[in-house]
């Protein structure tokens, strides 16, 4: 998905401003909205070294890590700590060379000129990012406070129910339980 799918939405409402900060801004509120939801999800295999407790993890072509959402077959805290986004710590090192699939949540480089089809759901969403950076800016023409300000409250709830999405799936019930009262 390129830029270019988000830039138009952003100059509805800032039609003043340069080019090159809007796609600065989408980029940035890209990255922004992976650190938050972990919209961005790729499954990876990582190598064990024997004898060692530590996994290096390496992020694909574009991109840069931001967590590591599950291990197959290990428990987080029980099994595994992971103390940078680049490394994971085995609770007990590996008895043998062995490759385990880790699904990494992912973020876009500060440099991208393209975006993940990961992120086409949420371009509307994108584009609110953008306008909530690019009006809430001092100084400059396309600023409006008003227009910051709803952005922005459209934004975080947007994140909230991709935060959500991306816990549970489609599934958008309750994740609680109603007390029934005991006969």
């Amino acid at each position: 998905m390129t830029l270019d799918d988000i830039v138009s939405l952003v100059f509805v409402e800032t039609p003043s401003s340069p080019e090159f900060t809007v796609r600065r801004q989408i980029i940035l509120a890209a990255r922004e909205f992976c650190e938050e939801t972990y919209a961005w999800q790729q499954m990876e295999e990582v190598e064990t070294a024997k004898g060692s407790a530590d996994v290096e993890l390496f992020a694909p072509n574009g991109s840069e890590l931001v967590a590591v959402v599950s291990m197959a077959d290990r428990e987080r805290g029980k099994d595994y700590t992971q103390p940078t986004p680049s490394m994971i710590k085995l609770s007990v090192p590996a008895t043998s060379s062995q490759n385990i699939e880790v699904m990494l949540a992912l973020k876009p480089r500060i440099q991208s000129s393209t975006l993940p089809d990961d992120l086409k759901p949420y371009i509307e969403t994108l584009a609110r990012g953008a306008v909530y950076r690019m009006t809430s800016m001092s100084g400059v023409e396309w600023s409006n406070p008003q227009t910051a300000q709803s952005n922005y409250i459209q934004w975080q709830a947007a994140i909230a129910e991709a935060r959500q999405r991306s816990q549970t799936g489609r599934a958008f019930g309750s994740r609680t339980v109603k007390p029934r009262r005991f006969i």
